[in-house]
């Protein structure tokens, strides 16, 4: 099975180094694993991710140059790069997680053989939000090709994994994988600091619109209200491969 980490990031090299460095060190070996990843254009710590990755390529790792965008389109570009290299599974990646879970890719694809018809959404231990929600969703290609998208590309910041959770939820296809661990080093939690891709993102002028003075989390709250029936369709389409593949 091959399975892609996708992963955007920005100002983050050495988080990013540390994802793939703890992916690789606890694989079994037995699986492709490749990553693909997202950087700005106009992100000053190019050369050092450059750096950081180097020696990765062969287990890979790929970096797409691209223009600022969302999160939520980035997901989506790398994950399409991904699908056309040949993956099987795609899993949500962040530069502030890391694997500790030896054989973790052994364990996961045990797991996929519990949905002959290769349509789920898994998640692993994040430290965080356990089995009550999924913050970084794993799905098949199947999924994508059915969906259409990963992420759906509409958010500013926050809800494309909560996007994916509510159509698996929708189809009664949510599954936990509490034994391994891909611990998210979140600044909430006290594992990191707020650095300034945070502040990027989470400070006072990401925060609020000049226009009308809208916070973006909560402008993204209204984009996910305001588009139920994009899931929904979403989820007919892969109850119909669900039934289909019951024949």
């Amino acid at each position: 099975m091959h399975i892609a980490i996708l992963t955007p990031s920005r100002g983050r090299p050495s988080g990013l180094r540390n994802l793939v460095q703890t992916v690789v060190k606890h694989s079994s070996g037995n699986h492709k694993v490749s990553f693909e990843h997202y950087i700005d254009y106009d992100d000053p710590f190019y050369p050092k991710y450059v750096e950081e990755l180097k020696g990765f390529e062969g287990v890979g790792s790929r970096i797409t140059l691209g223009p600022p965008q969302s999160v939520s389109k980035s997901w989506n570009d790398i994950a399409k790069i991904a699908i056309n290299n040949g993956a099987d599974i795609l899993m949500m990646g962040n530069d502030d997680l890391i694997f500790n879970t030896s054989d973790w890719d052994n364990i996961l694809v045990e797991e996929t053989k519990k949905f002959p018809d290769k349509i789920y959404c898994m998640w692993f231990n994040d430290g965080i939000n356990d089995g009550k929600h999924c913050a970084f969703p794993i799905v098949s290609s199947l999924w994508f090709r059915t969906v259409g998208h990963f992420s759906p590309g509409i958010f500013n910041f926050l809800y494309n994994d909560t996007w994916i959770f509510d159509i698996a939820k929708r189809i009664g296809r949510c599954h936990y994988i509490p034994q391994v661990a891909a611990e998210h080093l979140h600044f909430s939690t006290g594992k990191s600091k707020k650095d300034e891709t945070s502040k990027r993102y989470r400070g006072i002028s990401k925060i609020f619109s000049k226009l009308n003075k809208t916070h973006i989390f909560e402008k993204d709250k209204v984009i996910f209200q305001n588009t139920e029936s994009l899931r929904i369709e979403a989820a007919e389409r892969l109850k119909i491969i669900m039934s289909s593949k019951k024949k």
